[in-house]
């Protein structure tokens, strides 16, 4: 099933709804959210080459207020604020598994047949 929302589409790759860059070639995951609003995302960034990198996002929204000139005058005005707070390379096409459970990201070793850099053995974040 594929949809369309703004600049990106969701598609369904293994049971797992992922958002693609219409004009891109990026997609994105969430994989899951803490309970203190961090939200932890699996990107894939494949925009040149023959690379296809993989990351680990945790980001952070919040609101803020700023001021512009609209017709001359200055107007506050409100915006969502994306906070990058942690990244981990996963490396060039990655094939793990990514779960948040109780306050830990549990990352699987790279199964893919050619490892090109990232993950060699299971890793386990602790999250809060």
């Amino acid at each position: 099933m594929t949809t369309t929302n703004g600049e990106f589409r969701t598609e369904y790759i293994n049971n797992e709804k992922w958002f693609k860059g219409l004009r891109e070639k990026l997609y994105y995951r969430v994989v899951s959210s803490t309970d203190s609003g961090i939200y932890i995302l699996h990107c894939v960034d494949a925009s040149g080459g023959s690379g296809v990198f993989h990351n680990l996002l945790m980001v952070t929204f919040f609101k803020d207020e700023f001021l512009s000139i609209i017709d001359g005058v200055v107007q506050p005005r409100k915006r969502t604020i994306l906070k990058s707070v942690g990244i981990v390379s996963l490396g060039d096409r990655y094939s793990g598994n990514i779960v948040y459970q109780g306050g830990s990201i549990h990352i699987s070793a790279d199964k893919s047949l050619k490892r090109f850099g990232g993950i060699e053995k299971n890793l386990i974040i602790n999250i809060k």
